[in-house]
């Protein structure tokens, strides 16, 4: 597919917010293609809200800039379809799609399912694995 993902780190490079070391930068997941991160994907344990919080949303947008990244996925733990996207007001646009996943199911039968959901919401981020 083209695609490589990493989990928790960047090609082993460690990247921050601010000189002097200040602020790490470690993203749950980026998914890259051509030397360049595609999306950002990060987990969330605690449940989405109609209104998503501004902590989270300023922490997608930190990534999502230093990373040079167009599209950010949040990840809650949740039931039901739950899907919003955000797009920035000001250019380079960022989106930033908040989702939920269901993850009530016992664990042997939700991998499956996990998976398919993962690859739904990837699909919708316009990547393919």
């Amino acid at each position: 597919t083209g695609y490589t993902g990493r989990a928790q780190t960047l090609d082993g490079t460690e990247r921050h917010l601010f000189q002097g070391g200040v602020q790490e930068l470690k993203p749950d997941l980026t998914i890259s293609s051509g030397g360049k991160v595609q999306l950002i994907v990060d987990f969330k344990n605690k449940p989405v809200n109609h209104q998503l919080d501004r902590g989270d949303l300023y922490q997608m947008y930190a990534y999502a800039r230093h990373l040079d990244c167009p599209r950010v996925l949040l990840l809650y733990p949740g039931t039901g379809e739950t899907r919003r996207t955000l797009t920035t007001t000001r250019a380079p646009s960022i989106h930033v799609t908040a989702a939920t996943l269901d993850l009530t199911r016992p664990l042997p039968q939700q991998l499956d399912a996990l998976k398919a959901d993962l690859r739904t919401l990837l699909r919708h981020e316009g990547l393919t694995l």
